[in-house]
């Protein structure tokens, strides 16, 4: 069993790949974890929008991407220009399709531009 990287306690990783694959907008692979974490650690880090935890592949540009980071920029992005809408990166890769933070917003500004 793995140990996890932040908090000590080991961990069964089929039933974190599990969780990580159905509790989300979005199934996300346990193969891109970054870092050795139990689900609670993970969901944390995921929450504070920690970039090195988890990264993706976009399916539009095909670009490799920090996760967290790209949380964090799409959000402070989307408070920032699109008062009104309310949606976080995760909402959008719900739709479908794992986007990076730059496709994501081309997706916003096309459905959401005024």
């Amino acid at each position: 069993m793995p140990k996890c990287e932040r908090c000590g306690k080991y961990f069964d990783e089929l039933d974190t790949r599990m969780e990580l694959y159905n509790s989300y907008s979005y199934p996300m692979e346990y193969d891109n974890v970054d870092k050795c974490l139990c689900d609670e650690c993970f969901r944390e880090a995921m929450d504070d929008c920690e970039s090195g935890v988890y990264h993706e592949v976009c399916e539009d540009c095909g670009k490799t991407f920090d996760f967290g980071s790209a949380k964090s920029e799409f959000l402070s992005i989307v408070s920032h220009f699109y008062k009104d809408v309310d949606l976080t990166l995760e909402d959008v890769c719900g739709n479908g399709k794992i986007l990076c933070c730059d496709c994501a917003l081309g997706y916003v500004d096309s459905e959401y531009r005024k």
